[in-house]
């Protein structure tokens, strides 16, 4: 192993994952929860997450997917072969924001698919 592999090779902490990919924190955590069976940080003893180059280049990936290509959560998911083309989520988690806007969503298309104009429209 040559001194350039040695030091890609090297873990990184969240602090230094967050300067080197422009995402914060709290936005990894967050990450590595929703596309956890893409995103498998390990931890050290210490329990800290520790970041290899290869789940970096996976962060850069999600983070291209949803900031530059503004895929949903669950289109990223979709992209990356996490769950089906029929939408069954293998696992999505949620913030209480999100889950309220979706409540909210789905209230207002309920209203909107039952008011007597959509009858008529």
């Amino acid at each position: 192993m040559n001194q350039s592999q040695a030091l890609y090779s090297i873990p990184l902490n969240i602090s230094q994952v967050e300067k080197l990919t422009g995402v914060p924190k709290s936005t990894l955590r967050f990450w590595e929860k929703s596309f956890s069976e893409y995103l498998n940080v390990g931890r050290s003893e210490g329990k800290q997450r520790q970041y290899l180059s290869e789940d970096v280049d996976r962060i850069l990936n999600v983070k291209k997917l949803l900031k530059d290509e503004m895929f949903t959560l669950q289109g990223a998911r979709r992209r990356l072969g996490l769950e089906g083309e029929d939408g069954e989520e293998t696992q999505i988690v949620g913030t209480p924001k999100a889950q309220a806007g979706k409540a909210y969503s789905d209230a207002a298309k309920e209203q909107r698919d039952s008011s007597p104009a959509a009858k008529f429209g």
